[in-house]
């Protein structure tokens, strides 16, 4: 009797039964990709010139400027486009930002002034009155187009007769 062949036999039974039970492992590649962008680039176009007067307004009346200014992004990226007030009053009007008068307690608060992109489907955004940045909506594209930026003033019906300023400051950043 051949006990030695039965045994190999056997032996080859199981481990073929037992490769069955445990799954084989298989390989597969992974393929990463990306796309490298350069940043945005924006800039206040020259054309047309930055206009900032509102001219004489009632009180508790609006008026806009169209455009008050122009904005273009040559870069890679979309640009979010964000706006601050950055003068205050003093006194009692030392924490509102927005447009001062010239007794420095008197102030148009920045929620009464809007900007709004041209061109670009957005909306009439009012900035703030403690000096944080407001975004811009939309995003301004990369394609090199300068586009409008309107501005709107709501002066209040408890505002003073008075000749006020105020700067805005825009910011740029990668969207």
């Amino acid at each position: 009797m051949n006990t030695k062949g039965k045994i190999v036999v056997a032996l080859a039974v199981m481990m073929v039964a037992a490769a069955m039970v445990v799954p084989a492992v298989m390989g597969d590649d992974v393929e990463y990709s990306a796309t490298v962008l350069a940043v945005q680039d924006t800039v206040i176009c020259t054309n047309p010139a930055l206009n900032g007067t509102f001219g004489d307004v009632l009180v508790g009346q609006s008026r806009s400027i169209n455009p008050s200014f122009a904005l273009k992004n040559t870069g890679g990226w979309d640009a979010i486009i964000e706006a601050a007030f950055n003068t205050n009053g003093t006194g009692a009007a030392i924490d509102i930002y927005g447009l001062v008068g010239t007794d420095a307690t008197n102030v148009i608060p920045g929620t009464a002034v809007a900007l709004k992109a041209v061109g670009l489907i957005g909306a009439k955004t009012y900035l703030t009155t403690d000096g944080s940045d407001t975004v811009i909506p939309p995003n301004l594209p990369d394609d090199g187009v300068c586009y409008n930026y309107d501005a709107h003033l709501d002066v209040p019906g408890s505002a003073v007769a008075d000749t006020y300023t105020g700067n805005v400051v825009l910011s740029f950043s990668n969207a």
